[in-house]
């Protein structure tokens, strides 16, 4: 289902990253939902805002970025799993020890944010 592709991306990039696709404390101050994150997220998604670690992705190893057409609004533009498995395959069995590099200002907000 086109939904679990947009699930699996979070997932993934999330794991990558070692960050939530959403930055809390950007939603929270942008949609004025203060200590109510979902709310936020719920605001962004109706319109249609791009999940916030898809800034990071694009500046990291250009062999993930399919997996930013995880998060199509489209559901019929998000790619299959099938897809997303075989591009991350392709990553690992290319010896990419490095996936994503992080860039250090992104690592900082996240430490200054702890």
């Amino acid at each position: 289902m086109a939904s679990d592709v947009w699930s699996l991306g979070a997932t993934v990039l999330e794991i990558l990253f070692d960050s939530l696709i959403w930055d809390m404390s950007t939603i929270e101050r942008e949609y004025g939902v203060r200590g109510n994150g979902m709310a936020g997220i719920r605001l962004a998604m109706e319109i249609r805002t791009q999940p916030s670690l898809l800034s990071v992705l694009r500046g990291a190893n250009a062999r993930l970025q399919f997996l930013a057409d995880c998060f199509a609004y489209i559901p019929q533009e998000r790619p299959g799993t099938t897809s997303i498995f075989r591009g991350l395959k392709q990553v690992v069995l290319e010896g990419k020890h490095m996936i994503c590099e992080v860039p250090w200002e992104v690592y900082l907000r996240k430490k200054e944010s702890l």
